[in-house]
């Protein structure tokens, strides 16, 4: 049996908290902050590869359907940009903007402490 790399648990790790982020935030609502039909996923609003330290945080993500989903990251209607950025308003991209060059040191214990927290912060 081959042993598991430390990447390999990282990843695993990851995906666990990215699981957990997804159904906490989803059961705060069931339907898109943008048209109002019934959410599939939440929306990073700065993307996940652009901040570690938004990754998990609730003001980054919004409750979007599958239409929104695809126009968001289709870029098929620019539009899209301005309602998010009229739903979510100033101040919150402001703290955004500001949290996002936070750093945050990646490791399994940061994993296992997003998915406690995610678990007990219903």
């Amino acid at each position: 049996m081959k042993k598991k790399s430390q990447s390999d648990k990282l990843k695993q790790a990851r995906k666990k908290a990215d699981r957990k982020f997804q159904e906490t935030e989803m059961a705060k609502g069931s339907n898109c902050e943008l048209c109002g039909a019934p959410a599939v996923c939440i929306h990073h609003i700065i993307e996940k590869s652009l901040s570690a330290r938004l990754r998990y945080e609730s003001i980054n993500g919004i409750r979007v359907c599958n239409g929104c989903h695809y126009k968001i990251h289709n870029h098929s209607d620019p539009a899209i940009f301005r309602k998010i950025d009229a739903v979510i308003g100033q101040a919150r991209i402001k703290k955004l903007e500001t949290l996002r060059r936070e750093p945050v040191k990646i490791s399994l214990e940061y994993y296992d402490g997003i998915f406690k927290a995610l678990s007990t912060n219903k």
